[in-house]
């Protein structure tokens, strides 16, 4: 006599945190967005007074269990902690994705729609250092500590309303 135990699974869409897609980023503390100066790799990123440009548009894509890659829609570079540094203080730049470590950050909840990322390599918090609200602040890795310097806003950002002009005259169309 042998039993037989049975198992059943539910196979479907992984829910995640945030869905892939393009986002703002904005800081909580400072109302500022998550920014770079150049397109160059190796720039430094930092804060500035939202303008929904490219520069300042990321492209989220989720990894597995919140764990997300975050890639700058105007340079196509990758959000990562410089030199893989594992320090408080190390500086946040924009790099070739390689799917290193550094450039993978873990999304965690805090509610209301704030959420801190968290990098995989480090285990440090992306925030604004000295909760600075000036604009061109450069970013930091520190410590997670829960304050508005280290929560994030993540908003679609707004597309331009197409405007059309047409010339004096007669149109037909199907």
């Amino acid at each position: 006599n042998s039993s037989v135990a049975s198992a059943s699974y539910v196979i479907g869409t992984p829910t995640y945190l945030l869905s892939n897609g393009m986002y703002t980023i904005t800081n909580q503390n400072s109302n500022l967005a998550l920014s770079i100066s150049s397109l160059a790799s190796g720039t430094d990123i930092e804060q500035l007074s939202p303008s929904g440009g490219s520069s300042q548009q990321w492209t989220l894509t989720n990894i597995g269990n919140n764990y997300v890659e975050l890639v700058n829609v105007g340079s196509g570079l990758a959000l990562e902690v410089s030199g893989s540094a594992t320090t408080n203080g190390a500086a946040i730049d924009q790099n070739s994705y390689t799917g290193a470590v550094n450039q993978i950050w873990l999304v965690v909840s805090q509610g209301n729609g704030l959420y801190e990322l968290v990098n995989e390599n480090s285990g440090l918090a992306l925030e604004v250092p000295g909760w600075l609200t000036t604009s061109g602040t450069l970013l930091d890795q520190w410590t997670v500590n829960g304050g508005a310097n280290q929560l994030w806003i993540f908003s679609s950002p707004v597309a331009a309303t197409p405007t059309f002009s047409l010339a004096a005259g007669t149109y037909t169309g199907t």
